[in-house]
């Protein structure tokens, strides 16, 4: 074996242990805090191990029952479905997970939670404990007031009078929050008074709660269409799926991604002066900054909340979370698994150049060209090999730059794979441009 190559692994190796050690010491700190009732500070440690390692599922359950304690049931949640969807089996987290719903009134899915842990567990006193409160509370539910408020939704729904009518779901909702025909009726409600992302919400939790309510799955996918004609981009809507990885399992949501690389055209609402080239070709020389910004823009434009944050005396720019409904830079997870289009080969294609889909080194004669000219991947996204380079929301792992896919219309064959990672500092240069997502509601 090479000497350098032995040398690179064993600081690879080296690194790796001190990366480990420093996760179990910011876990077990964490820990210590939670004891002490130090919730937040408890989280921040949790948060740090997540960041280096995010299928620690065992550490996103301690940060949801840190989240439970601050009464942040939403977020707690999230946190113990984020366990459970690494290690489907965890006891903990199904635990955690239907006490959270307790707390939301959530009996029947509460319950459901409770059964699996003692499917895990048998015999388990703290599940039983909890699943006969869940059946209390269940027995307790006032039905014949919840018929009573559906019943008046109904009648003002059919008089099309929707914002009564909303508030009689919301009453009857209120007593038992898993009312489907109650959920269903507000989301078709929401759509009439034309709030689609909160009508959608109201659909995707009948689909979860009953996966053959096929109304339900109608309504959504006419309502996604609905939303979708109402873009400033022409956006394509790519489906979520669960990936595995190095044995760790690691969920992708739904979401949306631009058809094409940012154009000049579409650029200029937001910065005239930044354009200087044909409407329909990608817009360059734009910084990590800049794209956060048109992000940004783009979002208060739609009435979505921005992904990030904006410091005007220091300029400095902060994402605040993959949760935010606003238009975003792709992370480098989504951005592969948009571009490969469920393909393992070496580009979208095969494993083998092919000039038909791509502008690079070769064929370009050292310029970008206009956006779609080349064929499409098999979901549609036109130029994600070649043309220009595209930011992506992460870091590079250096910390340093931030990462490019793609490759350009500089740049060699190998650069424009689908698996290809670049980098670069927070600068701008002539082959590098960006395209945008947001998340499917």
């Amino acid at each position: 074996m090479n000497l350098n190559r032995l040398t690179l692994i064993i600081i690879f190796l080296i690194i790796t242990l001190i990366t480990a050690r420093s996760d179990e010491n910011w876990n077990a700190k964490g820990l210590e805090l939670y004891k002490q009732g130090k919730y937040k500070e408890a989280i921040a440690c949790f948060d740090k191990v997540l960041k280096s390692e995010p299928g620690a599922y065992k550490v996103w359950n301690n940060k949801g029952n840190a989240l439970y304690k601050l009464m942040e049931y939403e977020k707690a949640l999230t946190c113990y479905e984020k366990a459970m969807s690494i290690e489907p089996d965890y006891e903990n987290a199904w635990y955690g997970k239907g006490c959270s719903l307790t707390q939301m009134k959530r009996y029947k899915e509460a319950l459901e939670c409770f059964e699996r842990v003692l499917e895990l567990l048998p015999g388990d006193k703290d599940g039983e404990a909890r699943r006969e409160e869940v059946i209390k509370a269940l027995s307790l539910v006032d039905t014949k007031k919840v018929e009573e408020f559906f019943n008046r939704g109904n009648a003002l729904y059919v008089q099309e009078n929707y914002k009564e009518a909303y508030e009689y779901y919301n009453k009857a909702l209120e007593i038992d929050p898993d009312y489907i025909d109650a959920l269903y009726n507000k989301g078709c409600v929401l759509n009439q008074l034309k709030e689609y992302e909160e009508a959608l919400r109201c659909f995707n939790k009948v689909i979860k709660l009953n996966p053959t309510y096929s109304n339900a799955t109608n309504k959504k996918e006419m309502l996604l269409k609905t939303l979708e004609s109402s873009f400033s981009l022409e956006m394509v809507r790519i489906k979520g799926t669960t990936l595995e990885n190095d044995k760790k399992f690691i969920t992708i949501r739904s979401f949306y991604m631009s058809k094409y690389e940012i154009t000049n055209k579409e650029f200029c609402r937001y910065n005239v002066q930044k354009v200087n080239a044909l409407d329909n070709m990608p817009v360059v020389n734009i910084t990590w900054q800049e794209a956060a910004h048109y992000c940004n823009w783009l979002s208060k434009k739609e009435g979505l909340s921005p992904c990030y944050g904006e410091n005007n005396e220091t300029g400095e720019i902060t994402f605040l979370g993959l949760e935010r409904n606003g238009y975003r830079l792709p992370t480098e997870m989504e951005w592969e698994y948009a571009c490969r289009g469920g393909t393992a080969t070496d580009y979208y294609w095969g494993n083998n150049i092919d000039d038909r889909y791509l502008w690079y080194y070769e064929n370009s004669n050292l310029t970008f060209h206009s956006v779609g000219e080349k064929l499409p991947n098999n979901l549609g996204l036109y130029d994600m090999s070649g043309n220009v380079w595209e930011w992506c929301n992460d870091r590079h792992p250096s910390g340093k730059s931030f990462v490019i896919r793609g490759g350009s219309f500089l740049e060699n064959a190998e650069s424009c794979r689908s698996d290809y990672r670049g980098s670069l500092s927070i600068q701008q240069a002539i082959d590098i441009g960006f395209r945008v997502v947001r998340n499917v509601p």
